[in-house]
């Protein structure tokens, strides 16, 4: 047979398989383990049909050139199976499609009694090939997606679905299927299972720092070398006596602890090694354990109540923390597992450690809370009361020369030791069946491992063994987070969360938040990449940024360098290219206008729940609104407002939608897609919101700008006596300068608290005005050029020095001041509206009766511009120190003239 008949030969099954795939769920002849339903999708990834098995949260990808969907497959021509039921909670009409890249799908939909099948393909494109329209009961349907790459370069992934509107609403999407409805009807089979257990296996290679002594070569990219922690000075934060109870034996100290036994046969060793390392001792005398009831009960609190308990376990029960009302769940208080460790710590190097772990724990397993001194301090305190004291101490040994340290090295980082080059075999070469892996073997390193833990090592190195050596993104991502144990708080995709035991101290520090769950359990993080923009999310893995003030629990702060990639990586795993979104609305004044009124108290009421900067919300506290746009992708944000239940069930935001209109019908004609898009012009101002209508400040006489503008006269301190303070409906005002005549400022945000100035004696200065963003240059607006030449240098002089005499103001139907001033022998009138849109700018609008012929405009600091009628002949003048200056000619004086300055702060 010619090699094109066997290439042919092979396409053709290659092909049946896909369409037995496709039509039945079944990949081949591969036996089937029944077992419960698993959340998420059975993935088959391969150059063919079967060639390996792995588990996915959702039917998605996002590559970039040269990265590897799974660890194992070379990147290029691959292929991907994904299989789901995915289940359907409310009858309607739905179809489904997939938005592709770098490769071509095959979807099919099984809908059992009523489609045999349904056959989607779609190709390398920007549209999204969907299926077409089908009625669909209640329960379940079979979903099969088939990606095939087409080269090594990026690909992409994402498999969506959207329901029609119905007489009772209902409509949602394109968006995609989240692992919420989406499982694996069968369970694990046999050949997930090993791949799982392989995982697994993998994470225990790093945590063991099995890399650091053998090798992985090329293939290092799915398992990394551990950073054990540092030795550096140890004797100033650890006791040599507990040092030498450590090394001697690790496990009898803390059972399944990842540091083995080196040196238990040999005591001399050990007791030499812990002389070596802890000689180095404090200045004087260590502070003394405080035994003050309230630190220790300050320290106990934080630490059943920030987070400490869900990797650590805990001390006390819920009902002696939290109150009677918690007895119930004393039965499920989940077990301490520190250990001994009696008499290690000092109690102030203890303290330090806990305000920043990554000093002395690289591998960024233990994070930082953020901690305060007097908090660090209560909790060592409290901790170290917990462990108790030291036993009798360990007579010191002789300190001797010390021949084994390299080996520590291999893992420690220890001042003046070099890591020894050679100290086992290369992965490739080991034997499973011997060395660490053998229970039997007493010449090798001593691990506290079950029969589980060997069988997870042996069949993680194999799969290192395996790998292609390319980077794989996603299982990275994943491994990251097995490694840094996130799922102590968090669940994903129907895994981790916090234990049922643990889940009693999680709790909410207001009182008011009756948000159930939601306002006590760190959010789930199902679809995470698909729901957060990349940058928020790196702010909260690396500088623990939260937006849920009320939760207890901390987000802690992770070492940068066990997370790099992780927030990338997140949106990977969902299909979502990092730093993406979908195509924004486009920014208006009018819209502005009515997302601001959507959320006061007589619409949609946001403000009543959620948390608008320092204003505190009528009810329940929900997240701070003015960094949802920095938080969240705009794509998931319009999907998710249609139905906030189906992304949390149970969750206490409520649905705006009903019966396919708005439940506000007085704004935008009840069109619940432009409210929406409203909202979100109006939150995309960010920290520089206006306040929403409505809402109570709850400090001060804060002046509340609405829908008009508000003028008032008062005393500014950035600008005298007689300021003229506006408040403009877009959120950035400004003030005018009665004395200098001219444009003083511009500030973004909130308007003016006028307590002072309307309070005891008066004519104090105005204060609670936001952020500025503007700044008048020196001197006046306008000067007359002294010569033909460019003006050199601006004249300074302002008011009456600069022949300038202010008039008064009127105030226009639209509630805008007009200022009236004359200059020299010229009258002038300025009226300033500023807009956020689609650029924060402030339009200065001047109107002269008369113009001198030739005079100059000083357009301040910036990209700004001078735009004039036809009457002017407008020149370029100069640029000083960032500063644009105009010269303005004109064709008839005596006409006067009309001109805007657009300025861009």
């Amino acid at each position: 047979m010619h090699t094109t008949g066997v290439l042919e030969l092979r396409n053709f099954v290659r092909l049946a398989s896909m369409l037995l795939f496709a039509l039945t769920g079944v990949p081949g002849a591969m036996a089937q383990t029944p077992g419960p339903p698993m959340p998420g999708w059975y993935v088959s990834t391969g150059h063919g049909v079967g060639e390996h098995y792995r588990w996915s949260g959702s039917a998605a990808l996002s590559l970039a050139a040269g990265e590897a969907l799974d660890p194992v497959i070379e990147p290029g021509t691959e292929e991907a199976m994904f299989r789901a039921q995915v289940r359907v909670a409310k009858a309607g009409r739905f179809r489904f499609g997939c938005e592709v890249a770098g490769g071509h799908t095959m979807l099919s939909i099984v809908v059992p009694g009523i489609k045999d099948s349904v056959i989607v393909n779609g190709s390398d494109s920007r549209d999204i090939e969907y299926s077409e329209w089908l009625d669909l009961p209640r329960g379940d349907v079979g979903v099969n997606v088939h990606f095939r790459r087409t080269g090594p370069g990026a690909a992409r992934l994402r498999t969506l679905w959207e329901r029609e509107a119905d007489a009772d609403g209902g409509a949602f999407g394109p968006e995609p299927i989240s692992s919420f409805f989406a499982d694996m009807s069968d369970g694990a089979d046999d050949d997930l299972l090993r791949t799982e257990l392989a995982f697994e296996g993998r994470v225990l290679l790093q945590r063991k720092g099995c890399v650091n002594c053998h090798d992985a070569g090329k293939r290092a990219s799915i398992v990394s070398p551990l950073e054990a922690p540092r030795l550096d000075h140890l004797g100033l934060r650890a006791d040599r006596a507990w040092v030498e109870r450590w090394i001697r034996d690790p496990a009898k100290l803390k059972p399944t602890t990842d540091m083995p036994s080196l040196y238990g046969r040999n005591q001399g060793d050990s007791a030499a090694i812990a002389n070596w390392l802890t000689q180095e001792k404090p200045n004087g005398e260590d502070a003394k354990i405080a035994n003050e009831a309230f630190v220790l009960e300050r320290g106990r609190k934080l630490y059943h109540t920030i987070g400490c308990v869900a990797c650590h376990g805990a001390f006390d029960k819920p009902s002696e923390i939290f109150g009677e009302q918690h007895a119930e769940d004393d039965a499920a208080m989940p077990a301490n597992n520190f250990g001994d460790l009696a008499g290690k710590w000092r109690p102030s190097a203890l303290s330090e450690f806990l305000r920043d772990p990554s000093k002395t724990r690289p591998d960024g397993r233990m994070p930082s809370f953020k901690l305060g001194q007097d908090e660090a301090d209560a909790l060592s305190n409290y901790l170290l009361s917990k462990w108790g004291p030291a036993p009798a101490p360990i007579p010191p040994a002789q300190l001797g020369e010390v021949l084994t340290l390299s080996q520590c090295a291999a893992c420690h980082a220890i001042e003046g030791v070099k890591r020894a080059t050679t100290l086992g075999k290369p992965m490739a070469r080991l034997d499973l069946t011997r060395g660490c892996l053998d229970p039997k073997d007493r010449a090798t390193p001593r691990y506290d491992l079950s029969a589980h833990d060997i069988d997870a090592l042996r069949a993680g190195i194999a799969e290192v063994n395996a790998a292609c050596g390319k980077p794989a993104p996603m299982d990275r991502t994943r491994t990251q987070m097995e490694f840094l144990n996130c799922g102590a708080c968090h669940a994903r995709d129907g895994r981790g969360g916090a234990a049922e035991g643990a889940r009693a101290y999680f709790s909410s520090l207001d009182e008011k938040a009756d948000l159930g769950n939601e306002g006590r359990i760190p959010p789930d993080l199902s679809g995470v990449g698909f729901k957060l923009t990349t940058s928020w999310m790196q702010k909260v893995i690396g500088e623990g940024a939260r937006a849920r003030p009320y939760l207890a629990t901390r987000m802690p702060v992770f070492a940068a360098a066990a997370t790099t990639g992780l927030a990338e990586g997140l949106a990977r795993c969902d299909g979502t290219l990092p730093n993406s979104d979908a195509p924004e609305p486009t920014p208006e004044p009018e819209s502005l206008q009515a997302g601001r009124a959507l959320m006061g108290p007589s619409a949609l009421a946001c403000a009543n729940c959620h948390v608008f900067r320092d204003f505190a919300p009528l009810g329940t506290p929900g997240p701070r609104i003015d960094i949802f746009t920095e938080r969240l992708r705009y794509e998931w944000w319009s999907a998710y407002m249609q139905d906030p239940n189906r992304f949390k069930p149970g969750t206490k935001m409520p649905s705006f939608e009903s019966g396919g209109k708005s439940a506000c019908r007085t704004i935008l004609g009840g069109d619940l897609k432009r409210q929406l898009d409203a909202l979100w012009i109006y939150q995309n101002l960010g920290e520089f919101m206006p306040a929403p209508e409505g809402i109570e400040h709850g400090r001060g006489l804060q002046l509340v700008v609405g829908a008009r503008p508000i003028v008032f006269r008062t005393f500014l301190e950035s600008v005298g006596p007689r300021a003229i303070a506006v408040g403009m409906p877009s959120g950035l005002h400004y003030a005018f300068d009665a004395e200098s005549v001219r444009l003083a400022e511009c500030w973004r945000g909130d308007f003016l608290d006028a307590s002072a100035a309307w309070t005891g004696r008066g004519g104090d200065n105005a204060g609670g005005a936001g952020p500025k963003v503007w700044k008048a240059p020196p001197g006046a607006v306008f000067t007359l050029p002294t010569s033909d030449g460019p003006i050199v240098q601006w004249p300074p002089e302002v008011g009456a020095q600069a022949g300038l005499k202010f008039r008064g103001y009127s105030i226009d139907a639209e509630g805008v001041p007009t200022f009236e001033y004359r200059w020299k022998e010229w009258d002038v009138t300025e009226r300033v509206v500023t807009t956020p849109l689609p650029m924060p700018r402030i339009l200065r609008n001047f109107r002269m009766s008369k113009a001198p012929p030739v005079f100059a405009v000083n357009s301040g600091p910036g990209e700004n511009q001078l735009h004039v009628e036809e009457a002017a002949d407008l020149r370029f003048s100069n640029r000083d120190q960032g500063i644009r200056r105009y010269e303005v000619r004109m064709l008839k004086p005596e006409a006067g003239c009309t001109f805007t300055l657009e300025i861009i702060p």
